[in-house]
């Protein structure tokens, strides 16, 4: 295990994992079923406590987070992704705009062309639930290839989220699959595929044995590993450092959830420096700051607007 070398002043961030919205229902109309929260609550919340782009920048600037990830919230928009686009299209130096669209359409490979010419998006999100056999053919089927080889020709990033929060062998084996077929295509998987279990391992062991030789697939660690680790009575600093030891920091990166899950911005990025206690200064900026920046934002991808 690499040495501790305590926390850093005010280090630098890249926040990979944002979620926007706006009190402006008429113009983005909010479609909030099935709603983790609750249909009604979620759009309270919208009107009440927008997540736009004013508050998030200005939170970013608050705590030295020089830029970040959009990420659809599916939440309140489903595939409508109009709200989002608006948001990077105002501010494309500060946030990249990772889409969702149904990867088995017939009509999106030419919809994240057109994103990509007209936007410059930086990736799609696929997410999903197992079929009634348990397979993920959002995941890995000769229909998703078709967006797959989109993601590829344009240079998109695709990031993979699994639902419920569990981990499933399927779903690893399906994306080990695709990352294969696709080794040009940067994968990130959400929330480190919901990896969860009991100190020493913490259910790291078999996303490691499954897809660390896989180099283009990287792992995103986010306020919800934070808290789902924390209620179990876990260590998020033991936690992380077993996942940077297993699968390097150059493949690991942070994102807040910030619009979905409770509580200031502060805590937040409090959680994360507590995590990262365990992990040397260089680790920490590949964690914190370069491996989201060099993915979203790095000079390798072909999509460029």
């Amino acid at each position: 295990m690499a040495g501790c070398a305590g926390r850093a002043a005010s280090p630098a961030f890249y926040d990979t994992h944002a979620h926007f919205f706006t009190a402006d229902t008429q113009h983005y109309p909010l479609d909030a079923k099935g709603a983790r929260e609750g249909e009604g609550t979620l759009i309270e919340r919208v009107r009440a406590h927008p997540n736009d782009a004013a508050r998030v920048l200005h939170e970013w600037r608050a705590h030295h987070v020089k830029g970040g990830v959009g990420v659809q919230y599916a939440s309140a928009y489903k595939r409508d992704n109009r709200y989002l686009l608006e948001v990077h299209a105002q501010h494309p130096r500060d946030i990249a705009a990772v889409v969702i669209l149904d990867p088995l359409a017939d009509d999106t490979p030419a919809t994240l062309a057109r994103m990509t010419a007209h936007a410059g998006i930086a990736g799609i999100r696929l997410t999903g639930t197992a079929s009634a056999e348990g397979d993920f053919p959002w995941i890995n089927s000769s229909k998703a290839d078709r967006c797959w080889d989109a993601a590829r020709d344009l240079g998109l990033v695709v990031v993979i989220m699994a639902l419920p929060a569990a981990m499933s062998d399927k779903q690893l084996s399906a994306v080990a699959a695709v990352a294969d077929r696709y080794p040009d295509v940067p994968i990130v998987l959400d929330h480190i595929g919901w990896a969860l279990g009991p100190a020493p391992d913490y259910g790291l062991d078999i996303i490691a044995r499954v897809l660390a030789g896989r180099r283009n697939v990287f792992f995103k660690f986010t306020t919800i590993n934070i808290d789902m680790l924390e209620k179990q009575g876990g260590d998020s600093a033991a936690y992380l450092r077993r996942a940077v030891d297993l699968l390097g920091a150059g493949r690991m990166m942070w994102g807040s959830d910030f619009g979905n899950t409770a509580g200031p911005y502060a805590e937040m990025i409090a959680a994360i420096q507590r995590a990262g206690v365990q992990l040397t200064p260089a680790e920490r900026r590949m964690v914190f700051r370069h491996t989201g920046l060099r993915l979203f934002r790095g000079r390798h991808r072909r999509g460029r607007r």
